[in-house]
């Protein structure tokens, strides 16, 4: 259980408010933040702790891209519906909405700094941790411990984020089970992140052109 205690008392806390963090401290040095504390510090204690191998936990690419695009498609069809709905609310077109952004400050932190993001989560929470538990306990429980840390990383989120986040841990799950690959997750994650941030730029929020919604 080390691994929990670990993610718990370093990861949720810097995961927790990930916008407001970035915003004051910079995307540039948040960044390779992420990058020591959700892939660095989990390959050393992997390497150190657990005396295993980064690659046993998923750092490594799938070995049959056919199944794991297949597996991939299947989560997607059920959080990108998931996806959508959150885009609907206005605290989500508020703090996600990419408008006012100049193209090069919109690609680069909304685009592809975000890539450097989810594959630290991923990694970090269905990796390091997901993976970790599925050798020292029962699968149920497993999944539902590795959800509940990552539900509690969207706390601060939108409302509707919340359970959603929870759904896609078992989903992501599910794919880093099968496929013991981070790609695959964090490519997932991405996709449902760029699809909130492409539906609140430009479908939602240009329908409802209020800058300060009520928030709910």
């Amino acid at each position: 259980m080390t691994c929990v205690i670990t993610v718990a008392l370093i990861a949720v806390p810097l995961g927790v408010g990930f916008d407001v963090h970035s915003a004051l401290i910079g995307d540039l040095v948040y960044a390779p933040v992420i990058l020591i504390v959700y892939i660095g510090v989990p390959v050393l204690w992997i390497r150190y702790v657990f005396k295993g191998s980064a690659r046993s936990y998923g750092w490594c690419l799938p070995q049959s891209w056919r199944s794991a695009a297949r597996d991939s498609a299947i989560v997607l069809a059920v959080l990108l519906p998931l996806g959508v709905l959150v885009s609907t609310q206005p605290d989500a077109q508020v703090l996600y909405s990419a408008q006012g952004q100049v193209r090069d400050q919109f690609l680069w932190c909304d685009v592809v700094l975000p890539i450097v993001f989810f594959v630290g989560f991923d990694f970090e929470f269905r990796g390091f941790l997901f993976m970790r538990l599925l050798t020292t306990m029962s699968r149920r429980r497993a999944y539902l411990i590795a959800a509940v840390l990552y539900t509690f990383l969207h706390l601060g989120k939108p409302a509707t984020e919340i359970p959603l986040a929870f759904v896609a841990s078992f989903g992501l799950g599910w794919l880093m089970e099968r496929h013991r690959s981070v790609v695959l997750s964090a490519a997932v994650h991405y996709l449902v992140a760029v699809e909130i941030l492409v539906l609140t730029t430009y479908i939602w929020l240009p329908l409802h052109p209020d800058p300060n919604p009520t928030l709910f």
